[in-house]
């Protein structure tokens, strides 16, 4: 066992400092990876993690199973915690072009729609449709 695998019982048990000091090693690690069951498990449970289980458990679903995290990701960007928010804005930021399709870009248009206070969104939308153009030339 490597300094940087992954407990999944101790990933959910711990909190605060703790969940700090034993997450990050692991997300600066650009070779630490997840096993494929664990990333659908943590993305089956996203809805049930507090603010902080739920931006690394994100950062983990992005990783090791971007395209199943992708259609769940939008209605993160409204957010009540804007950790959660910052989080999903630069996963979809950092997401590679052939995962930018006119369905997500409904996703978080809708998410706009619905959320018309987060003026940030529109942004955002301009970047993914830019994106999706300059992809199909």
């Amino acid at each position: 066992m490597s300094a940087h695998d992954f407990e999944y019982d101790r990933f959910v048990r711990i909190a605060g400092r703790e969940l700090y000091d034993y997450m990050e090693p692991r997300i600066a690690d650009s070779q630490f990876e997840i096993p494929q069951t664990v990333a659908e498990q943590l993305l089956s449970e996203l809805s049930t993690y507090d603010e902080y289980h739920l931006v690394y458990a994100l950062l983990l679903c992005y990783t090791r199973i971007p395209d199943c995290l992708i259609p769940v990701l939008p209605p993160y960007l409204a957010h009540e915690h804007d950790s959660v928010c910052s989080t999903a804005i630069n996963l979809l930021d950092r997401m590679p072009e052939k995962y930018i399709t006119e369905r997500l870009i409904h996703s978080v248009c809708e998410v706009q729609d619905a959320h018309p206070e987060r003026r940030f969104l529109a942004d955002i939308v301009e970047r993914l449709k830019k994106r999706h153009r300059s992809a199909r030339r």
